[in-house]
């Protein structure tokens, strides 16, 4: 584990704009990724340093062109904001036997590799609902102080539990496709629900006008029509990018003073879960010590259920 006075050197390295700020960045993501202890300890240090002006979470469904799309919105970013700097977390789905992951999202945004102003992180959803950690805040947070205006957080796609992406993004883009069944399908996982926009892609599909109906009359069924815009975008040809960071800019502009109120409440939740997790992990260690002869007491009527809670936390004090 990392020590405080590390985490400080790493950061300052970082603000210094020295040549090694992005090698320091990288070990200040890694150490974030590794636990919540550590990623607190960094969040802490950078508490005074400034956030990516925009956080967007893109989800979806897995086949919905989500990677390639980002790696299009990389390009377009570059194109309209030349000076700028974006960065782009891409989370991949872990292995459930070593725990790592493929990342191939870095895989398909190569192209980018060696462009100053674009800084890619590919992590592990290491099991998490949606993929998305508390980590991922510390990483956000890092990608701040190497100048990132916008951050892109692409989840892993797996249909209805990608609703974490919710608790770190400013905003977030759900995308879809044709092809993919109808629409009733995403209105009963509940995803339209968590969406402030709606990108479809693939709209040089023939049946693409059709799905487009489909999500809109939806759209008005949950009373949303009118908020939540619906883009059509073909990440294959390339087409209605330049229109989707106009309708990101249309929310910055009205809603960013809540977003700020909304980057407090969301870390205090993730920290939250994370003091739950971490309580978790070593409850389970006291458990796997003394498990069956507490289950066994139990279940004989020897011991009562909420003694059984009350002595487990007296170990864990």
């Amino acid at each position: 584990m990392a020590c405080s006075n590390d985490v400080s050197t790493l950061a300052e390295e970082i603000r210094l704009r020295k040549k090694t700020r992005f090698r320091s960045a990288g070990r200040l993501m890694s150490l974030a990724e590794e636990s919540p202890e550590q990623t607190i300890e960094i969040l802490r240090e950078l508490s005074g340093d400034p956030l990516p002006r925009i956080i967007l979470g893109i989800t979806g469904a897995p086949g919905s062109g989500k990677s390639l799309l980002a790696g299009r919105m990389i390009a377009a970013f570059r194109e309209c904001y030349p000076d700028k700097v974006i960065g782009v977390i891409a989370v991949d789905p872990s292995s459930s036997i070593s725990g790592g992951a493929i990342l191939g999202d870095r895989i398909r945004m190569m192209q980018h590799a060696s462009d100053p102003n674009v800084f890619i992180r590919s992590i592990a959803s290491r099991g998490q609902t949606g993929g998305v950690t508390l980590g991922t805040m510390g990483i956000i947070s890092v990608m701040g102080v190497l100048g990132c205006d916008m951050v892109i957080v692409e989840t892993v796609g797996v249909g209805q539990m990608e609703f974490a992406v919710k608790e770190v993004a400013d905003m977030v883009a759900i995308v879809m496709a044709p092809g993919q069944g109808d629409t009733m399908q995403f209105l009963k996982a509940g995803m339209m629900e968590i969406g402030d926009m709606f990108i479809i892609n693939k709209a040089d599909r023939s049946d693409f006008s059709q799905f487009f109906a489909q999500l809109k009359n939806a759209l008005s069924l949950l009373g949303r029509s009118a908020k939540n815009p619906v883009l059509a975008v073909s990440a294959r040809d390339n087409t209605g990018l330049s229109e989707l960071f106009f309708v990101v800019e249309k929310f910055f502009a009205r809603d960013h003073l809540l977003w700020e109120i909304s980057r407090k409440e969301r870390l205090e939740l993730l920290i939250q879960r994370a003091i739950f997790s971490e309580f978790q992990k070593r409850l389970k260690n006291v458990l796997e010590e003394k498990e069956q002869d507490l289950l066994k007491n139990i279940l004989e009527g020897g011991t009562s259920l909420s003694f059984a809670v009350e002595s487990l936390i007296e170990k864990l004090k």
